[in-house]
């Protein structure tokens, strides 16, 4: 139950990073398409272009983390799977009841992963 609830917190970094894309575009598209004005813009667009520069290499670093967190948390999911599809199997060996998918199919999804 702790690693679903991981991984559906861990899911939500998609929403964080489309945030953060969008406003790393605003911000380009700011720089490119400053307005005259009588006053002197604060930050030109070398200075917002660095910094969105910046921000962008930070929500990499950001999602890379995220997708690891994910990607161990569906790992603990698949591997507590394959755990009850064992316990399953050992509990209808003697009856003979075939069952849907084996634990050797679990772990089959499980390399897919990589």
């Amino acid at each position: 139950a702790e690693a679903v609830g991981r991984s559906i917190v861990s899911l939500q970094a998609g929403d964080s990073t489309r945030q953060r894309l969008e406003h790393f575009r605003d911000g380009l598209a700011q720089a490119v398409t400053q307005a005259p004005s009588l006053v002197p813009a604060a930050a030109g667009p070398g200075v917002i272009c660095t910094l969105e520069a910046m921000q962008l290499k930070d929500t990499e670093c950001e999602l890379q983390q995220d997708i690891g967190q994910i990607l161990g948390a569906l790992s603990a999911i698949m591997s507590d799977a394959a755990d009850v599809v064992d316990q399953g199997r050992s509990l209808v060996v003697t009856a003979a009841i075939p069952l849907p998918f084996s634990s050797a199919s679990v772990r089959y999804w499980r390399m897919l992963r990589c």
